[in-house]
């Protein structure tokens, strides 16, 4: 009996196939997949669906590896024009310490890439409100995070679902104006 050598049959699928299955692993997992194969390094660039997440007990030079790798990802020429579906970001307390102008940086790029989902987890950080301020955007899940701004600007003309989970606003009005700059707003 003569063995025949395993057929890779996955690689042979289209691009967009391709980058559909990887999309649903956790984001550091699917850039482990280019070690498979050179044709598969170029697919992480063109993932529409980023999550990132971060464990308290990491260390420095780890939390700076990972900043550096979202970096890479958010701010790389190759997804200049890449449309995002969901971009996600949940850390600890630590990582934002040092990093607050990053994370904004990568929430902005997420923006500019027209993002319809965005979902955003920290711990006690306190963030600039320009948030509130897509076209695209159709749900926000903010949690844990304080919104800084003297005068909230806010217009959200697609979105459709918010959850706010411990997000505390610099004016009692806030919500409102908030509420009332979501006119398709269904949950």
């Amino acid at each position: 009996m003569q063995h025949s050598a395993p057929v890779d049959r996955i690689s042979n699928l289209p691009d967009e196939i391709l980058s559909h299955i990887i999309s649903f692993l956790p984001t550091k997992q699917a850039f482990t997949t280019t070690l498979l194969s050179k044709r598969w390094a170029p697919l992480c660039y063109s993932l529409t669906v980023l999550r990132f997440e971060f464990n308290l007990d990491d260390d420095d030079d780890t939390i700076n590896r990972f900043c550096r790798f979202v970096d890479t990802l958010m701010l790389s020429p190759c997804v200049t024009n890449q449309h995002f579906k969901a971009f996600g970001l949940n850390c600890d307390s630590r990582i934002h310490v040092v990093y607050r102008q990053s994370i904004e940086a990568w929430v902005e790029a997420a923006k500019q890439r027209y993002v319809e989902e965005l979902h955003i987890f920290f711990t006690n950080i306190t963030l600039n409100p320009t948030i509130f301020t897509s076209h695209t955007l159709v749900v926000l899940k903010l949690a844990r995070l304080q919104l800084e701004a003297e005068n909230l600007c806010v217009r959200l003309p697609s979105l459709k679902t918010l959850y706010l989970e411990f997000v505390c606003f610099e004016k009692q009005n806030d919500v409102v104006k908030l509420l009332n700059a979501c006119p398709n707003l269904q949950d």
